[in-house]
Formats: C-alpha cells, sequence, structure tokens
C-alpha cells in the first residue's frame, strides 16, 4: 500500500457500512482534524473528531481502526482492545485488521525488546542490522506517527534507499502537518541527498513552528555560508533575510549578503568562483589555474581561492607548488572544515611530491637516490603501499628478485587485492623461468590464478616462437611449424601469432591448415584478431573478405594502422573498378572512378591508362612526361613516355629513348627490362626483346609463365627449338606439365597439354593456344578425301549433276606462313538425254531444239540431235595457296580440271584487317560457277560442236564484322562481280549479305549458336538455261532470303561433331531473256531453218524465255563428324542436305589426315573438312 493505513487514512474509501449521514466532506474533514491533532500534541481535538465520527457511522471498521490508533497513542489500552474486538467482529479483511493488531503488540514485552534491539544497533551505526530489525517487528508498515519517522528516517542513511524513504516521509509531512520531529528528520536527507531547496522549504515550514524558527535559521545559515558566491547564492541570502526577521542570524546574514552582492560585481571574484568550481569538479585544470590565477591577484589572501588554486595544481600532478599553495591556505583558512581539508591535501602533496622525485630518480637510473627518496616517503605515509611499490621497482631494476618479492609480498599483505604488487610478482616470476611462474600461480586462489593464466600461457608461447625462429633460421620449417602450432595452441587467441603461423603454413602450400588458423574468428572476436585475420586475407588477395572484416571493426577502438589497411583496401578495389571498367570499356564511368582516388603517382598513372584506352594518347603523353618531369630517373616513367609514343606510331622518338635505358648505369630492374622486351617487340625487333627479357629472366628461378610465352614468342623465328623449350617451362609453371620433362622431347605429351579448359584463364588460353598454333603451322598434313556431291530434281542431261571429287591435298610450312599443294579428280556426270522413236533427242541443250515459226505462221523444227546424248566430264585439277602466320594475308592458283571442254585459270587473294571494333577482309578473286556441267566444266553443242560454258565469276568482296568476344556479332558482305565464260554473254552480279549470331553456349568444347541472316543477289542477265550461248546458272534479277542458322559444335579428347541446321524463306525474281543470245552461235542451224521455211522467214525474236516470280521455304542440314586414330591420324565425314522449291542438291565427304608430327592437342572445332577448290570463295 501507497501509505500507511494508520497515518494515511485520507487514502481509504468509504465502507459500505458508512452511515447514509456521514458526507464525504465530513469524514475527510474530521479525519484531518485527528492527524492534526496527534501531529501538534493536541490529544483532545483528536479524540473530539474521532467521537464525533464513531457518533455518525458506529459500525464503520475503518473509524474503529482509527481508534485503536488514536487510542494506542494515547495508551489507552483497555480503550483499544475494546475498539479492536468491536472491529474483529465487523469485518475480516486484513489491511484494516493487521496495522490495528500491529499497534497493539507494541505494549508487549518481546515487541518492545525488539524495538530497543533495534534501536542499539541504530545508536551502534549497524544500519543494515538495525533495518533488518525494525522490518522483523512490522515490515515497512510502522503502525504509529513516531514509529513511522524513526524507521524512515534510518532508511534515509542507506544510499540505495534513499529516495524512496525521503518519499515516504514527504508523504507523511503532507499528511501530519505542524509535526517538527518528522520536519527535522527529512532536513537533513534532502541536503545529503542533493535537494537543497526541498530542505530549505521544509525549514521554512519548520519556522512557521512554535519554538523551531531560531534552530530553523541557524541550519538554513550554516548551509548558505557554504555555498559559493553567485547569483543564486545571493538569491537565497535575500529569501533568509525575508523569512528569519529578528533571528540572532540576521545581522551577520545582511552583511554576509552585502559582501557577496560586492563581490558578485567583480568579474576577478567571478572568475575566480568559476575556477573553483572546475578544480572541485576536476574538468579543464589549465582554464581553472587561468581563472583562480587572475582571482588571486586581487584577493591573495583569499584561503579558499588558494586552496582550489592549489587542488588544481594537485590534480595537474604540479606536486612542488601544490605543495607552497596547500600551506598558504591553511595558514589564513578560519573555517574548521576547510582548514582540515586544505591540512589533508598539503600532506598528501608533500607525499606525492617525494614519490615523484624518486621516480624521477628512477627513470634516471640513479637507484640510490631512488631508495632514498622511497625511504622517506613510506616513512610519511606508511599505511600507503605507492612507497613500498616503488622500493620494490628499485629491486627489480637491480634484478634483486628476493627482496622485491620480500618487499612485494609486504604490499599484498597490507592491500591483497592490489594488481599492481601482484602484476610485478607475475613479471619477477617470468624472468626467473616458466616453472617459476608455474609455481606461484599454483600459490594464488583459484580464481585469481586463473586470471593471470594467460600470462603463463604468453610465456609459453614466448619461448615457442623463440625455438621456432631459430628452426626457420636453420631451414628447418617444419620444426618452426609445429613449434608455431604448440604456441598457438598455448594461446590460440594471439592475433600476431596467429597470423604468423597462418602465413607460414601458407608459404609451406598447407593452404589448408592455414585456413583453419583464423576459423573460429567472428564478429564478435577481439578486434585485434579480426584485424589479423584481416591481414592474412589481404595477403592472400581475398580483398572483399578482408574489407567485410574491418567493417566490423566499426565504432570499436580501431587504430590507425586498421583504419590504414581498410583504406589501402578500398583504395585498391576502387583501382581494380576502374581497370574492370577500362576493360569494358566503360569509359565515362572509369573516369568519373578515377576522380574519387586520391592525387597521387599512381592515380595520374591510371590517368595516363584511360587515356590510352580513349586513344588519347597525346592526353597520355603529357601526362606522362608530366610525371617524368617530376622524377626524371624513374625508369618506369621512361617506359610510360615510350609507351605513349608507340601508341602516337612516333618510332622513331621511341626507338631514341629505348636505346639508351639498356645502358648498365640506369640498372635497370627485371620488371623494366620486361617492358622494354615487350617495347622493342612493338618495334618489330624480336631478337632485341628476347635479349631484354633473358636479361630480366636471368636471376629467376621460377620465372612466371607470362614473360616465358612472351619470351618464346619472340624467339620462335630465330630458334623454334628453344622457344618451345620456354613454353614447357611455362606449361610447367602453370602446372599443365609435368615437372619431370625438361625439354620439349616428347611432342606427344607437349601437344596434350595445350587442350584447352573451360577453367582456363587468359594466360594458359594464350599459352596453349601458342603452342598449338606453331605445332599446327609448321607440321605438315596430308589428307586424301573422297566425295561426292549431287543433285536429281533437274533435266537429266542438262541440270542434273552428280559430281564425285578425290582430293589429296599435303599442307606443309612455307615461308613465314603455310601453304598447301592439291590435286583433285572431278568426274561429272549430268546424265543422258532421252531418245525418240528415231534415236533422237529434243531436249532444250545447246542447239538440240531448234525450232519456231516462219512469217506463215508454220511451225518449223530441225531434226533432234543423235550425238553426245550423255553428258560428262573428267579431268584432274592442280591448285596452290599460301597464307601468312597472322591470317592477314592469303592467296592461292589452280586451273580448273583438265580434260573439261571449257578450261580457266583460277585463284584469289584476300586481304584482312581492322579498323578499330571493325573488322574487314578485302577479297579479289576468279572462281568457277558450279551450278551445272555447263558452267563448272563447259560444253559441247551436239549440233554445231560449239564449245560454250565454263563461267568464272570474276570481281571482288568486302566482309565486314563487328566480334569483340561478348555473347553477339555481326558480320555482312558486299559483292560484285563480273561473270565471263566461253561463248556467254558477260554478266554482272551484285551481292549484299549481312547477319546477327548470338551465342547460347561459348565453352571450350561445346559450342551452340544461333542468330538471323538476311541474303540479296541480283543479276543483270537472266542465264538460267542449258541452250547454246547461256551459261546455265542460276541469276534472278532479284533474290532475298530470310535465315534463321543453328549451329552445335561438341568435341571430347577423340571426336569432334558438328551439326549445322538452318530454315529460310526466300522471294526469286527470273526476267524473260533470249534462248540463244549470241546468234553468231546459231549461224549454221538457222541457215538450215531458214532453207527448210523458204520462201517464209524465221523471226529470231520469237526465241524468248519466260521470266517468273516465286518464293518458298528452303532448309539446310550439315552433319560432320571427326574421330581421332592415334598421334597421327583423324578420320572424318561429313553429310549435307538442301532443299528447296526446284533444288535439293546433296553432299558427303570421307577423308583421312594424317600429321607428319605427332598432334595430341584439341581437335578442330567446329570440324572443318577440306573444301573443294571449286567452292573456294
Amino acid at each position: 500500500m501507497s501509505r500507511l493505513l494508520i497515518l494515511l487514512a485520507s487514502g481509504l474509501t468509504a465502507h459500505a457500512s458508512l452511515a447514509a449521514s456521514l458526507s464525504d466532506q465530513q469524514r475527510i474533514w474530521l479525519l484531518s482534524q485527528i492527524r492534526l491533532g496527534m501531529a501538534t500534541a493536541r490529544p483532545e481535538l483528536a479524540s473530539d473528531a474521532w467521537q464525533r465520527l464513531q457518533m455518525l457511522a458506529p459500525e464503520d471498521p475503518a473509524i474503529l481502526q482509527q481508534g485503536v490508533l488514536l487510542a494506542m497513542s494515547q495508551h489507552r489500552g483497555d480503550d483499544a482492545r475494546r475498539y479492536f474486538e468491536q472491529l474483529q467482529h465487523l469485518t475480516r479483511d486484513p489491511e484494516l485488521l493487521e496495522p490495528a493488531r500491529q499497534a497493539l503488540a507494541l505494549d508487549q514485552p518481546q515487541v518492545q525488546a525488539a524495538l530497543h534491539r533495534a534501536r542499539l544497533f541504530e545508536t551502534a551505526g549497524q544500519n543494515a542490522q538495525a533495518i533488518a530489525s525494525f522490518r522483523s517487528i512490522f515490515g515497512d508498515r510502522p503502525p504509529t506517527l513516531d514509529l513511522a519517522v524513526e524507521y524512515w528516517s534510518l532508511l534515509t542513511r542507506d544510499p540505495a534507499q534513499r529516495e524512496q524513504a525521503i518519499a515516504r516521509l514527504q508523504v507523511l509531512n503532507d499528511d501530519y502537518p505542524g509535526y517538527a520531529p518528522l520536519r527535522w528528520a527529512l532536513i537533513g536527507p534532502l541536503f545529503a541527498a542533493g535537494h537543497p531547496q526541498q530542505a530549505i522549504m521544509v525549514l521554512h515550514q519548520l519556522a512557521s513552528t512554535p519554538g523551531n524558527r531560531e534552530v530553523a535559521s541557524e541550519r538554513e545559515f550554516a548551509y548558505l555560508k557554504s555555498l559559493p558566491v553567485d547569483a543564486s547564492t545571493i538569491r537565497l541570502w535575500q529569501s533568509f533575510l525575508a523569512t528569519y526577521p529578528g533571528v540572532s542570524a540576521w545581522e551577520q546574514a545582511r552583511q554576509i549578503l552585502d559582501r557577496q552582492q560586492h563581490l558578485a560585481g567583480d568579474p576577478a571574484w567571478r572568475d575566480g568562483q568559476r575556477g573553483m568550481t572546475l578544480s572541485q569538479n576536476g574538468r579543464d585544470q589549465a582554464l581553472a589555474q587561468s581563472l583562480l590565477q587572475r582571482a588571486l591577484q586581487h584577493y591573495p589572501d583569499d584561503p579558499k581561492l588558494l586552496g582550489y588554486y592549489a587542488l588544481s595544481l594537485f590534480q595537474s600532478a604540479r606536486y612542488d607548488q601544490a605543495a607552497i599553495y596547500f600551506k598558504k591556505a591553511t595558514m589564513l583558512e578560519d573555517d574548521p572544515y576547510f582548514m582540515t581539508k586544505w591540512r589533508t591535501l598539503h600532506q598528501d602533496t608533500l607525499y606525492w611530491q617525494e614519490l615523484r622525485h624518486a621516480d624521477q630518480a628512477l627513470s634516471r637510473q640513479q637507484l640510490d637516490a631512488a631508495t632514498r627518496l622511497y625511504t622517506l616517503a613510506h616513512q610519511q605515509r606508511p599505511d600507503n603501499i605507492n612507497a613500498r611499490l616503488g622500493m620494490a621497482d628499485v629491486a627489480i631494476a637491480r634484478r634483486q628478485w628476493p627482496r622485491a618479492i620480500e618487499l612485494l609480498n609486504a604490499v599484498r599483505t597490507l592491500h591483497p587485492g592490489d594488481d599492481g604488487a601482484l602484476r610485478r610478482l607475475l613479471n619477477i616470476h617470468a624472468e626467473m623461468g616458466s616453472s617459476s611462474l608455474h609455481d606461484f600461480l599454483a600459490t594464488l586462489p583459484a580464481p585469481v590464478a586463473a586470471r593471470y593464466r594467460p600470462r603463463e600461457m604468453a610465456l609459453r608461447r614466448d619461448e615457442l616462437s623463440r625455438r621456432a625462429g631459430e628452426a626457420r633460421q636453420h631451414g628447418d620449417m617444419a620444426l618452426a611449424i609445429r613449434l608455431l602450432q604448440q604456441a598457438h595452441a598455448a594461446t590460440p587467441d594471439d592475433p600476431w601469432l596467429s597470423l604468423q603461423l597462418a602465413r607460414t603454413l601458407q608459404d609451406q602450400g598447407r593452404n589448408t591448415e592455414a585456413e583453419q588458423v583464423f576459423a573460429r574468428v567472428s564478429v564478435d572476436s577481439p578486434i585485434e584478431l579480426r584485424y589479423a585475420r584481416a591481414l592474412y586475407l589481404d595477403g592472400s588477395g581475398r580483398d572483399p573478405q578482408a574489407l567485410i572484416l574491418l567493417q566490423t571493426m566499426h565504432g570499436a577502438r580501431m587504430t590507425a594502422e586498421m583504419q590504414q589497411l581498410e583504406h589501402q583496401i578500398r583504395i585498391r578495389q576502387l583501382t581494380r573498378r576502374v581497370w574492370s571498367e577500362l576493360q569494358a570499356r566503360h569509359f565515362g564511368i572509369a573516369s568519373d572512378l578515377v576522380k574519387q582516388l586520391p592525387d597521387t603517382l599512381d592515380t595520374w598513372r591510371l590517368q595516363a591508362e584511360l587515356a590510352r584506352q580513349q586513344g588519347h594518347h597525346d592526353t597520355q603523353l603529357a601526362i606522362d612526361r608530366r610525371l617524368l618531369a617530376q622524377w626524371p630517373q624513374r625508369i618506369d616513367l621512361r617506359l610510360d613516355e615510350i609507351d605513349a609514343l608507340l601508341q602516337l606510331q612516333r618510332t622513331g622518338e621511341a626507338r631514341s629513348r629505348l636505346e639508351p635505358l639498356a645502358a648498365a648505369s640506369l640498372a635497370p630492374s627485371a620488371s623494366d627490362r620486361r617492358r622494354m622486351a615487350r617495347d622493342w617487340s612493338q618495334l618489330g625487333e624480336p631478337r632485341r626483346a628476347a635479349a631484354q627479357m633473358r636479361a630480366a629472366l636471368a636471376d629467376e628461378a621460377h620465372p612466371s609463365a607470362l614473360d616465358l610465352r612472351d619470351l618464346a614468342r619472340w624467339e620462335r623465328k630465330d630458334d623454334p627449338a628453344r622457344a618451345l623449350q620456354d613454353d614447357a617451362r611455362a606449361l610447367q609453371q602453370l602446372r599443365l606439365l609435368p615437372a619431370t620433362i625438361t625439354t620439349p622431347a616428347d611432342p606427344a605429351q607437349l601437344t596434350r597439354a595445350t587442350r584447352a579448359r573451360d577453367s582456363d584463364d587468359w594466360l594458359r588460353q594464350s599459352l596453349r593456344s601458342d603452342i598449338a598454333e606453331y605445332y599446327q603451322r609448321t607440321d605438315p598434313v596430308l589428307t586424301l578425301d573422297e566425295g561426292l556431291n549431287s543433285r536429281s530434281n533437274g533435266q537429266a542431261g542438262a541440270t542434273d549433276l552428280r559430281n564425285q571429287t578425290q582430293m589429296l591435298d599435303y599442307a606443309f610450312p612455307w615461308v613465314t606462313g603455310r601453304a598447301f599443294v592439291r590435286l583433285e579428280h572431278q568426274q561429272l556426270d549430268a546424265g543422258s538425254f532421252r531418245l525418240n522413236s528415231g534415236g533422237r533427242y529434243l531436249d532444250d541443250f545447246g542447239s538440240c531444239l531448234f525450232a519456231g515459226l516462219d512469217s506463215l505462221g508454220r511451225y518449223q523444227q530441225l531434226p533432234g540431235c543423235s550425238n553426245r546424248q550423255h553428258q560428262h566430264a573428267d579431268g584432274v585439277l592442280l591448285a596452290g595457296g599460301w597464307q601468312s602466320a597472322d591470317g592477314r594475308v592469303q592467296a592461292d592458283i589452280g586451273h580448273s580440271p583438265f580434260g573439261y571442254a571449257v578450261g580457266n585459270w583460277l585463284g584469289g587473294i584476300s586481304w584482312r584487317g581492322d579498323l578499330g571494333w571493325l573488322g574487314w577482309r578485302l577479297t579479289g578473286s576468279r572462281r568457277p560457277m558450279d551450278n551445272s556441267l555447263i558452267s563448272l566444266a563447259g560444253a559441247i553443242d551436239p549440233r554445231t560442236g560449239q564449245r560454250w560454258g565454263g563461267v568464272t565469276a570474276n570481281g571482288a568482296t568486302l566482309g565486314l564484322s563487328v566480334d569483340q568476344g561478348g555473347s553477339d556479332g555481326a558480320w555482312a558482305s558486299l559483292g560484285a562481280h563480273l561473270m565471263l565464260g566461253r561463248n556467254v554473254p558477260s554478266n554482272f552480279r551484285q551481292t549484299a549479305m549481312a547477319g546477327w549470331y548470338h551465342r547460347f553456349v561459348e565453352r571450350t568444347h561445346l559450342q551452340i549458336r544461333s542468330g538471323l541472316s538476311l541474303m540479296y543477289w541480283g543479276y543483270r542477265h537472266n542465264q538460267d538455261y542449258f541452250s547454246l550461248g547461256n551459261g546455265d546458272y542460276y541469276s534472278p534479277s532479284r533474290y532475298t532470303s530470310i535465315g534463321l542458322p543453328l549451329t552445335i559444335a561438341w568435341r571430347s579428347a577423340d571426336w569432334s561433331a558438328l551439326i549445322d541446321a538452318s530454315a529460310s524463306w526466300s522471294w526469286a525474281g527470273l526476267d524473260p531473256s533470249r534462248r540463244f543470245p549470241i546468234e553468231r552461235l546459231i549461224r549454221t542451224p538457222l541457215a538450215a531453218l531458214q532453207a527448210q521455211a523458204s520462201p517464209a522467214t524465221i523471226d529470231t525474236a520469237q526465241w524468248l524465255n519466260a521470266g517468273g516470280r516465286s518464293q518458298g521455304p528452303g532448309a539446310r542440314l550439315h552433319l560432320a563428324l571427326e574421330r581421332r586414330l592415334g598421334a597421327h591420324w583423324v578420320l572424318g565425314t561429313s553429310f549435307t542436305v538442301q532443299h528447296s522449291q526446284d533444288y535439293a542438291p546433296s553432299y558427303g565427304r570421307l577423308y583421312i589426315r594424317y600429321s607428319f608430327h605427332p598432334w595430341e592437342g584439341d581437335l578442330p572445332m567446329p570440324v572443318t573438312p577440306l573444301t573443294p577448290y571449286d567452292n573456294f570463295r
């Protein structure tokens, strides 16, 4: 309950039996009269009020309870017991019965004895026991006003319960106005609890109580006199004078007020008061001293200013000066409290002054003087341990361990919990050896020993670490690691030992064990341990993980080194982002990121690299030269300038600056020599490049694979055997070739190492590619191919065609590239014409179908042909060609198979290059039209004996491509060709093609691509006929198609396969054309037909081929497969089927390929069988 029932009757609600005639207002007023009578010692007032209540409500339990309490307070025990019996008959409510029962019990001897015991405890200052005794009697609900005041006053002495007790006393003060003992009990606790305003308010209440006014004024006067002079104190003095007129201290208070008002207006005095506050609070001692010095200039004899100035000096450890001012303050002070205070502080200052002098002597290694001074200090304050600790420090400095231990044990006897003495003892025993430390810890209590057990572990760790260092110096890394692991087991949370162990394991290739060292480090681990793991991750090249770990330290006590590590990682990550954006050619983003980097040499060099990649080589050169002007002796900056000059094609300047760099006086580093080598390579001098690289690698036991790869490239032309040896070393560095191979003596094993893997990085890819390209370029290869092409949906004897080809192809290295020589045996068969009953055929071939209307409208026709019924051709082709090593130039020349009706020289030459991101290829060629026997081999007219056909396309093609290695690419082709043939009118063809493709899967051994292709052809004349004078090749005036290709290529170690399919839709238009476009070829049959029609005439204009339009779908499927039979042999086959309206050819090939040198590298992907020479483009 918030109030004691006996004391706070106003908090009770009316009982249900209260008479209707008693109103709430009457009840409250009468209860207040009872309390007033009890508080002012007027029992008649309290009794009269209770009797009136009892008359109005005789059976109200609450009023009966009040009667019990009132009777006990007036020592009327019999009445109290009678009221209690009535109360028991009316209610069983413990809230009403228990306070009454406790009040009745106060007359019992045992209760009186318990109260006496509690008061004895209180008198002896044993407050806790006193409180416990009171509570054993009545808990926290004292039954009478006097006991309540006594009990709650006792509780104010306990700081933990003081506020609660003050609150209860304040409630009592409100309920019992005018009770002086209660108010006196409240004043002291309020002042002690820091509530002076409330205490003064209670004093003012006391002043209104007879007999207490003078005493209250004295208490308030004493309090006000202790306050510093300020505006608030002045207001309090003014209030004092207004409250206590006529008291004995009034005149003195007025004088004090006058003086304080005068002082308050003095700036010097205000400075002094402010300085005293700072000094007392221990804040900003430099300001406190400055303020107090200004005040003392005006009030040099003020003892408090002197004392607080001395206190500030003392707190600043300026003991010599503090002693002087404490002594002066003590002499001038008249306040006993402050006089004692200054004297005590003066003695403390002298003691610390002696200690300071002793410490200074010890720090100067003046051990005798330190001993004397510590002894003097100890004599001043024998109960203080600091001097004794100093004497122990002197003994420690002299390595007098027994003396030091004796002194420190004496300190621990005086102050058993002193950590300084224990820490010194631990250090001494550690100096005496780990066994001594172990024995000493065994003498300590278990909890204390456990607290210092890490020190023993640390000592053990240090011993093991020292032995590990010795083992490392002797090259015994296995022993060093074992010792470090034992040390780490002893102190697993030691950050630097953990880092040393992890790095040592990592250096020995034991990465899994190294990771385990920091396996249990988490965000809750000590910050130093997290920092050590961050250093380990940083050294392992795992910046993201290190940065995440460092971010967990934010808000903790991060050191400058930790912050510097985080800064370095962020700069490194930002730099990597710049490089990433540069590689992606996101120059705008890269430029913005560079601006976030600090203004350093590395940042400026990155700016130069950004300019280089953007093609702003003048800017690059300007930056390089700006840096070179600041650091002219730095070879790397000179090389930066040379790189910029090379980009600007200013090779003469670049060469002139590169020449002097090899001088021994400049002492270029291995890294500089590498760059010099690559610059010489760009200047087209691989020999000098190789020489510089060999010099760079001369002192390296394990040169990098990249350097070895570049060296091999430069050596390839002059010393291919040495180049292969360096290639093999590079493969060994990348662990792609066993280390047991010292020379490339086993080509099969070396070429097997060139097989690509999806996991290869760019260096592995380029190295494998270099070796594979060299082997394939220098390896002679012989291929025997048998093929069959067939088309049977045309006209037998004319457009039907069966082409059986045998090819023998020999490819070999020649000059700086690769050449081939080929023999092709072609057997063309167009089938036979159908004969009529007369043994002749009238097919529209040559001039065999020669008929028309004469001028009289009669149909005239010459007899059909009887010879050359079977149209075929057989011949052998010889061709050769060459391609440069870089593939930029290639040329070939050959002759159509000897034995054909019409022979032609054939060939082509092409150049390839790049214009930035755009690739181009320009080809000039003379190629056969292989649509039919007439267009390819030519034919002889059965009637006239004229040879015609053998058409070739003569012209140029420009190919363009965009492919930067991403998922998509595009290509385009533009061509213009003149069609020439024997006894065939010339024709002109223009072509335009374009396509886009997407790499759905692009892996080392699997490719899936699809896209879209567009094609347009246009011929000036339609010669798609096999009558005499026509070329018999497909020549629409307009041909447009759209196609959807799909390519799937796959390979394994010994297999390679290709599926190439497409679906298309095409639109074609054929213009009308003359059936016999060259009249001189038909003079003889025309004369015969004229004679037959005579006297009528024949008009040749009637002989026209009708044009037409068509559209429709098309489809093509090409399958190819190769199988490795061994290191030298590969067997392959391919098949193609194609179908569209009026055109359905099919092709099949079987071939075997022999490599003169062993080849165990990757098979080609996609499969690329030999292309018949007729199909060269």
